[in-house]
């Protein structure tokens, strides 16, 4: 299983997000939770893979996400245990 997949897996198994489409030839996957949309993708080669320097490049480095209640918290807390490790 691919990196990408792993990570859609996580999106769509952990948090209950949706495949919504994708694009093979990129590879592309694309997620949404029904108001937010998540373009994920596969980089080329992984051994030429150029490290993100939150100074100099534009991009997603990290990802805020909100829960209407501490109990939905809680259930989230419990389902991010069981996830492998993805790298």
């Amino acid at each position: 299983m691919s990196k990408l997949d792993k990570t859609v897996e996580f999106f769509v198994d952990t948090l209950g997000w949706k495949l919504v489409g994708e694009k093979p030839a990129y590879p592309a996957k694309f997620v949404s939770d029904g108001k937010m949309f998540i373009t994920l993708w596969q980089v080329t080669n992984v051994n030429e893979v150029v490290n993100f320097d939150r100074k100099n490049n534009v991009g997603l480095h990290h990802l805020a996400l909100s829960v209407a209640s501490k109990e939905n918290l809680d259930e989230l807390f419990e389902r991010f245990k069981t996830v492998d490790d993805l790298y």
